[in-house]
């Protein structure tokens, strides 16, 4: 066979090819039912990949002549089955955020969730310095639009104190508060679920524009986008995760916790240790959504942990901690008093797994993994995190950072793997129960 005639059934062939498998992504786009409004982004997405990749692989073979056609092949597939996203307001969550594009070309916007204080960053790589302004960044809530600045509303204490960038809670933010909480005074309120906009530029060093976005609650985003807008839709958490558990490491940033006796051991780093080791487990299932309080050094308040929880509806609450033995206040070292004890909220009635069956399975889980002593379970409804948590609740203390056999099982990472296996199993157990 000539070259000509090889080169162009080789043509053939793999049109032949990338017809294909275009047309399978298109399908199994279709047919999936996992997210709606994603599966066309997602074939779109896969369509683009195997163009670039076919194209790379022809210009090795046979030269840009051939890559050219392959190209304009594949841009008549995706013009035929139009696999972009088409906006169709009919289809949309009943809340949702519109902002403007003003370049063309997908991928542009990265969006960012930071859950505990409500608040999602987009980052935009486009526009021009002043492009984005609350008049054009468009919210809905049913048939209603709104745009400008948000309503200025009365907010919980810590969310005021993250909006402001104060490192602490104000007293006149307290009070304010306690009088909407308490009925002293009313809270006007439209159904804008964006509470704040704030807009920062950085096109010298990054060329990116950061819109922060802070809700009415808690929110699960989805980034969409055709040609002219980027879209979030703004679902319930309950709407799109069948099983949720919040998992709250205990601390972190200011709040150093308890400490060794030695005080070269803080309860902070231990309790986010082992939480690190929690998520690689978990991040290896889908099948429960976890939301962790923090997942570095940071500051946290004791609301948000149970604002987390609440309004994410969560079926379990668990709080990570250690403990320590004290005299006059101070942390000492004194091996007499050791072992994992666990608290949980007896309020909490109604449910299939109780509070205190969960804080069994929990401590169960810690005791055959570490051996610790058994201190027993505790009613702990008066600790913050559980006395204002909605679904049951446990705050497990693993061990005591002042007891010389509990630190070295603490600092023992292969034992706090094992530990983090057997916790994982525990919660599997009482999400299986809940079931029942």
């Amino acid at each position: 066979m000539y070259y000509s005639d090889k080169k162009s059934e080789l043509i053939k062939i793999t049109r032949v090819s990338v017809l294909f498998m275009a047309v399978a992504f298109l399908f199994s786009a279709f047919f999936s039912g996992d997210k709606v409004e994603r599966t066309t982004l997602w074939a779109k997405e896969e369509v683009d990949a195997v163009s670039e990749i076919a194209t790379e692989n022809t210009e090795t073979r046979e030269g840009t002549d051939m890559a050219d056609d392959l190209t304009r092949t594949i841009d008549e597939i995706s013009e035929e089955v139009s696999p972009s996203f088409v906006f169709d307001r009919e289809r949309m969550t009943e809340k949702y955020v519109v902002i403007p594009k003003f370049a063309s070309g997908s991928r542009n916007a990265v969006l960012i969730d930071d859950y505990i204080y409500r608040t999602f960053y987009i980052d935009v790589k486009e526009g021009y310095d002043g492009a984005y302004n609350a008049d054009n960044i468009l919210r809905y809530a049913g048939d209603n639009e709104f745009k400008g600045k948000p309503e200025d509303l009365i907010l919980p204490p810590y969310m005021e104190a993250f909006l402001k960038g104060n490192p602490y809670v104000s007293e006149e933010s307290e009070k304010a508060y306690e009088d909407i909480e308490s009925g002293k005074r009313k809270q006007k309120k439209n159904d804008d679920p964006v509470i704040n906009i704030k807009i920062t530029k950085d096109f010298k060093s990054t060329g990116k524009t950061r819109i922060a976005l802070t809700f009415d609650r808690l929110y699960i985003p989805e980034l969409l986008e055709d040609n002219s807008n980027y879209y979030i839709s703004l679902k319930s958490p309950k709407d799109a995760y069948k099983k949720i558990i919040v998992i709250d490491l205990g601390h972190g940033g200011r709040d150093a916790g308890t400490f060794s006796g030695d005080k070269k051991v803080l309860e902070k780093d231990t309790t986010l240790s082992f939480g690190l080791l929690l998520k690689e487990i978990f991040d290896r299932q889908d099948e429960i959504k976890v939301y962790f309080t923090r997942l570095s050094d940071a500051t946290v308040y004791r609301r948000p942990r149970a604002d987390l929880a609440n309004e994410l509806e969560a079926d379990f609450f668990l709080s990570i901690h250690n403990n320590n033995y004290t005299v006059l206040g101070r942390p000492i070292d004194f091996n007499e008093v050791r072992g994992t004890e666990i608290h949980y909220n007896e309020k909490i009635s109604g449910t299939k797994v109780s509070s205190r069956r969960f804080a069994e399975l929990i401590l169960n889980a810690v005791h055959s993994s570490l051996g610790t002593r058994k201190r027993g379970i505790v009613e702990g409804s008066g600790w913050y995190v559980l006395g204002h948590t909605n679904m049951p609740s446990a705050l497990i203390e693993i061990g005591f950072l002042t007891n010389i056999d509990d630190l070295e099982l603490i600092q023992d990472e292969n034992r706090m793997k094992a530990c983090a296996e057997e916790m994982y199993k525990a919660i599997l157990q009482a999400f299986e129960e809940n079931e029942e």
